[in-house]
């Protein structure tokens, strides 16, 4: 199963600010390296990512909130080797190949592209 960030609640809006304001990749960066699952876990614990118009935060303790365009979802969250698999309520849910590269974490997207997660302070 690819990745669905709600991958992707990813509804065309984000789709389409995301392709608006970055280069549109398909193929992870070079250097990027899989991470097993208690990687995946330290590196999204605890912390929010934009992506393009979209906002998520994954709880350390398994929550998970999202929003976009005035709308707001919920949901779990769970990493497993090689990938973050998302459950919201309402948005788009699924799971996803997830990639550490020496500037940031990058997922591969359902549709085959690939996006660097933005760290949100």
């Amino acid at each position: 199963m690819k990745f669905l960030i709600p991958t992707y609640a990813l509804c065309a809006a984000t789709l389409l600010s995301a392709c608006a304001t970055s280069p549109v990749l398909t193929e992870f960066p070079a250097g990027a390296q899989a991470l097993d699952a208690r990687a995946i876990q330290a590196a999204l614990a605890g912390k929010s990512f934009q992506i393009g118009t979209f906002l998520i935060g994954f709880g350390a303790d398994q929550s998970l909130s999202g929003a976009l365009g005035g709308r707001a979802d919920s949901g779990t969250w769970r990493a497993e080797d090689g990938r973050v698999c998302t459950q919201f309520r309402a948005f788009h849910s699924g799971c996803g190949e997830l990639r550490q590269a020496p500037d940031g974490l990058y997922v591969k997207r359902v549709n085959g592209q690939v996006t660097k997660l933005e760290p949100k302070s």
